[in-house]
């Protein structure tokens, strides 16, 4: 029977003693053993260390249950003369057990207790990244391997990054080469897929290109249904008159408005120049020079001023350095005046900067020189020459005399 039930016999066994005029006294507790029980944790009844004999000298008039929702225990004290029944825990930890990818795994005793729990990962769960319970929801949102690169499907990548050729639609993937044959342009007798052969039949979903030399090299056609249509088109069709692959050369390009042709000669003339030349021949003391030195003077000078070499270096402007200068010339008609011909010859016609000028005076027909009167004036530095009028003619014809004078 239970506990509970063993109570309640015993207490119709006391009832019924009463009622039959007997005594219940505490001897009826005698030798009442407690066993030992096994410890555990420190919330349930804690146990005795050894069995308890409950005898008539010490009364038992007292219990003490504690309820509980596990197994029960039993502990008793003969100091208090009690008896406690309580519960023994588990030790199973409190939590949840379960989840989106895993389980719980119970065991539980004979007798009907739960004396373990844990969690059971759901093999196969991992490879679904991110499944909660939902799981149905997130599989349905997976795409199905049946559908990759399938119509209808996703298509997928190769190992370049690019989606194969087998699953893009013809007209990407279908280039036919072609030569040109026919003689209008675009019209559907114009292309063949041999040089000189027969014209192709044009299809919508196809790409020709043309790969025989000429105008059209490398150009790509679609067949629009009446003629070809340019899939490459450029606003350069052409350049400098060249179509198809061009390489421009120098001898390709001529003489224009604001360009003048540099000929190949005139490149190897530049070929043939030394580097740091200039563009004139340069001769110093007779020796070709690529790199003269010239000095110069560093002052723009003043008017009257001439160069002077300083012995090295650049030279320097300065005064005109004294200097003998010659004049020499003939006289005028001239008119005598008591007794006498003036010639005068002023400074700015003889332009001798200076008085110490020697002053000559000789016969324009025959060289002999003539003894004169010469005076020169110190500060204007003009030039007066007196000649006797020994005939009496009283004019002294043109050209007759002529002067020299060194100053």
């Amino acid at each position: 029977m239970t506990f509970q039930q063993a109570l309640s016999a015993l207490d119709a066994a006391v009832k019924n003693a009463v009622s039959g005029g007997g005594e219940v006294n505490q001897n009826a507790w005698s030798y009442v053993v407690v066993p030992i029980q096994s410890e555990n944790a420190a919330q349930q009844v804690t146990p005795n260390s050894s069995a308890i004999t409950l005898s008539a000298s010490s009364p038992t008039d007292s219990f003490s249950v504690s309820s509980g929702d596990q197994w029960a225990i039993v502990a008793g004290s003969s100091a208090e003369k009690k008896v406690t029944i309580g519960h023994k825990f588990s030790a199973v930890s409190p939590a949840t057990y379960g989840s989106g990818t895993s389980v719980s795994q119970i065991t539980v005793d004979a007798a009907g207790h739960v004396t373990a729990a844990s969690e059971q990962t759901i093999q196969g769960a991992q490879y679904i990244s991110g499944l909660t319970s939902d799981a149905q929801q997130q599989l349905n949102a997976k795409v199905s391997a049946d559908l990759l690169g399938q119509p209808n499907g996703v298509a997928t990548l190769d190992q370049s990054g690019l989606i194969p050729s087998t699953q893009l639609p013809s007209y990407v993937d279908d280039v036919v080469e072609t030569y040109v044959v026919g003689e209008t342009p675009y019209a559907a007798d114009w292309l063949s897929t041999t040089q000189g052969g027969e014209p192709l039949t044009p299809q919508a979903s196809i790409i020709y290109i043309v790969v025989g030399e000429g105008k059209y090299q490398n150009d790509q056609y679609r067949w629009g249904g009446t003629q070809y249509v340019l899939c490459n088109p450029s606003d350069v069709n052409s350049v400098n008159g060249k179509t198809g692959i061009v390489v421009l050369t120098q001898d390709d390009i001529g003489n224009g408005s604001t360009y003048v042709q540099f000929s190949q000669s005139n490149r190897d003339k530049l070929d043939g120049i030394e580097d740091g030349a200039t563009a004139n021949d340069i001769t110093l003391n007779g020796a070709a020079n690529t790199d003269p030195t010239f000095y110069a003077p560093t002052t723009p000078g003043s008017s009257g001023q001439v160069l002077l070499s300083s012995g090295s270096g650049a030279p320097a402007w300065g005064s005109m350095p004294q200097a003998f200068a010659k004049y020499t010339g003939t006289n005028a008609q001239l008119s005598a005046s008591g007794g006498s011909f003036l010639w005068e010859i002023p400074n700015s016609v003889h332009q001798i900067g200076n008085a110490g000028i020697i002053v000559q005076v000789y016969e324009a027909s025959t060289g002999d020189e003539v003894v004169a009167d010469v005076n020169v004036d110190q500060s204007s530095y003009a030039i007066s020459i007196t000649i006797n009028d020994s005939s009496g003619a009283g004019t002294l014809a043109e050209g007759t005399y002529r002067v020299v004078a060194f100053g």
